[in-house]
């Protein structure tokens, strides 16, 4: 038996984004604190690794870390 692996892109706007963003916007004060330490390399690095195991396009990856900055600037 020969499986067949669907391959899973992601997109901001999906249920999968829909996950990613409900977890950024439930973040404690903490977690936004250290994150505003951060560099852009850093956010930029924490992004790749929420999505790690889908495939993306810049476009996607880029609205993420627009939403990551928003996030942090409420």
């Amino acid at each position: 038996m020969i499986l067949k692996l669907k391959i899973c892109f992601f997109e901001l706007d999906s249920h999968t984004g829909l996950m990613f963003k409900n977890r950024i916007d439930n973040w404690d004060k903490q977690m936004i604190s250290t994150i505003k330490n951060w560099t852009e390399k850093q956010i930029y690095e924490y992004a790749e690794l929420m999505i790690k195991p889908l495939k993306y396009q810049d476009s996607e990856i880029d609205k993420l870390i627009d939403y990551i900055k928003h996030r942090l600037n409420d």
